[in-house]
């Protein structure tokens, strides 16, 4: 599996996220794929202020 070529990913933990994602061609990039994780930052914005904060944590809690 090419997932486990990846350091820190096991053999476990790679068939988690395959279980998880399953097909990888539904997510037209990889914003989308990071989106569905929960993975992105929160930003909060007023005029031209932007704040980027910590994970929204919103999506897959397993893929977290």
């Amino acid at each position: 599996m090419i997932l486990t070529t990846i350091p820190g990913i096991g053999y476990f933990s790679a068939l988690l996220i395959y279980a998880e994602i399953g097909d990888i061609n539904r997510f037209p990039n990889s914003k989308k794929l990071c989106s569905y994780a929960g993975l992105v930052p929160t930003v909060r914005q007023s005029g031209n202020r932007v704040i980027r904060g910590r994970i929204t944590k919103e999506g897959n809690g397993l893929l977290r």
